[in-house]
């Protein structure tokens, strides 16, 4: 199996996956790249605390409580 292609470049799955579930946070393709580089699975993320998301470079403590409250916290 080939990786999915982003403009032509192979990227992850959970790349693509974080970027559509939270473009209507403002979350763009390189900020979901960095959380998935971070978190590699949505267990992972939803078990991360907000200094930890805040720990990923763009992610502010707004747009982290923000995603925590997304993801059921």
């Amino acid at each position: 199996p080939t990786s999915p292609r982003w403009y032509g470049a192979a990227v992850s799955r959970t790349t693509i996956s974080y970027a559509r579930a939270f473009a209507g946070l403002g979350v763009g393709f390189v900020t979901a790249k960095r959380l998935s580089a971070r978190f590699p699975t949505y267990r992972a993320l939803i078990d991360a605390s907000v200094e930890e998301l805040c720990e990923v470079e763009r992610i502010g403590p707004k747009l982290a409580m923000k995603l925590k409250e997304v993801l059921g916290e």
